[in-house]
């Protein structure tokens, strides 16, 4: 009984993982549509792109943090993710979005 009680437990953090992982394809998803939308000049305002994009970049290093923090998750970083999962090609805009927002936080950090 408590060998089954285990198995339920490794498959609910495993489950708990796998939609992080959901959660992060979403989220590279999502800022690859609103960096199109932007070059395509299909967004009103530079307020309402920064609005989602901050929400979307808020969203994106929460869940890179639980994907890090998970013992089950082998999560080796956004552009591994991307290339598991054959993004690069199709979520290049998202990609270099990342990148420079990953580079400014850093910066911040620093200060």
């Amino acid at each position: 009984r408590q060998m089954m009680n285990e198995e339920a437990s490794i498959e609910a953090n495993e489950k708990h993982t796998v939609e992080y992982l959901v959660d992060m394809y979403a989220c590279i998803t999502c800022i690859e549509k609103l960096e199109r939308a932007r070059t395509r000049d299909l967004i009103d305002s530079n307020e309402t792109y920064e609005a989602n994009l901050e929400k979307l970049m808020k969203r994106f290093f929460t869940i890179e943090e639980q994907l890090e923090a998970s013992e089950l998750s082998r999560y080796r970083g956004f552009e591994a993710f991307m290339a598991d999962y054959d993004m690069a090609a199709g979520c290049a805009a998202a990609k270099s979005r990342i990148n420079k927002r990953i580079v400014e936080r850093r910066e911040e950090q620093l200060k």
